[in-house]
């Protein structure tokens, strides 16, 4: 049975209080730029629990931040094949599970110089991730520390935590950066829980390959055909080789191919409690990302 770690309430005054904390001082600290992004990915024929049945995914997205603040609204939108309903490890076997899932983020994010060769990062984030109803309320924190031994490389510590209605998902932050703010030419971050690899061949176009781990918690709805007001968890890593181009100034264009590795979903009731896991197949697809800075 999987007890609760964090309760709703806790979990809220967490988030608000470093949300406030950290807010002041980087409204203070960051220039105010506005970006926009807007991104897609589709994963094709991604098979369950060992090819028991499958299904499509596309996940779409829009951010705008306003340094140090952003706002951002994600979608999952799933395809599942009808002749296979009856085959899926959940649900009851003649209606689809659920069609599409959406979360909402709202968050600040600030990083700084300290003393000497020691720079630190913090980013804090609140969201609401949901079937139908609106809920799932949680948050997002992340803190490192960052030594510089030389203008070129870095390494960074620290931690990245997930706290959702009834529990806390907590993982390492570790990467040795190397030219990491440079456009042109070879820079990585080499870590976990995300790895960049980097080649700028001038400032219109760069190559990309890269590794992010993916973390979602959504409530799902009252008369869900998986478990009445139970949860969804979806976890695993994205990997991907990417083309960046940037046409013109601030403008930033990206595709290329993808690949999901080691995800599982796994359900909860609404007690967050009766767990069960269920296996994904790796699958390939394709990713569209563009970001503008003005």
């Amino acid at each position: 049975m999987t007890k609760p770690l964090v309760r709703p309430w806790c979990a809220a005054i967490q988030v608000t209080a470093l949300f406030l904390l950290f807010a002041g001082s980087a409204q203070a600290a960051q220039d105010k730029d506005f970006a926009l992004e807007a991104y897609g990915y589709h994963l094709q024929d991604v098979e369950l629990e060992n090819g028991k049945a499958q299904y499509d995914v596309t996940r779409s997205g829009i951010k705008a931040s306003y340094a140090p603040f952003h706002f951002s609204y994600n979608r999952l939108d799933y395809s599942w094949d009808d002749s296979e309903i009856a085959k899926l490890p959940f649900g009851n076997k003649v209606d689809k599970p659920w069609k599409a899932l959406q979360s909402l983020e709202i968050g600040t994010t600030f990083q700084g110089k300290m003393n000497g060769n020691w720079s630190h990062g913090v980013e804090v984030a609140a969201f609401a991730a949901f079937e139908k109803d609106f809920g799932g309320y949680g948050g997002r924190v992340q803190a490192w520390a960052g030594y510089g031994f030389g203008p070129d490389l870095r390494l960074r510590f620290g931690g990245r935590a997930y706290i959702h209605q009834f529990q806390v998902v907590a993982l390492p932050v570790l990467s040795l950066d190397y030219r990491w703010d440079k456009p042109d030419g070879f820079s990585a971050n080499i870590g976990l829980p995300d790895a960049h690899l980097r080649y700028g061949f001038n400032k219109y176009l760069a190559l990309r390959l890269f590794g992010e781990y993916e973390h979602d918690l959504y409530q799902l709805a009252d008369d869900s055909k998986v478990i009445k007001e139970g949860y969804l968890q979806r976890e695993g890593i994205m990997t991907g080789l990417m083309l960046d181009i940037t046409p013109v100034k601030d403008l930033c264009i990206s595709a290329g191919i993808i690949r999901s590795l080691t995800y599982s979903m796994t359900t909860y009731d609404k007690d967050g409690e009766n767990e069960k896991e269920y296996d994904n197949e790796s699958s390939w697809g394709a990713l569209v990302k563009v970001n503008y800075a003005f």
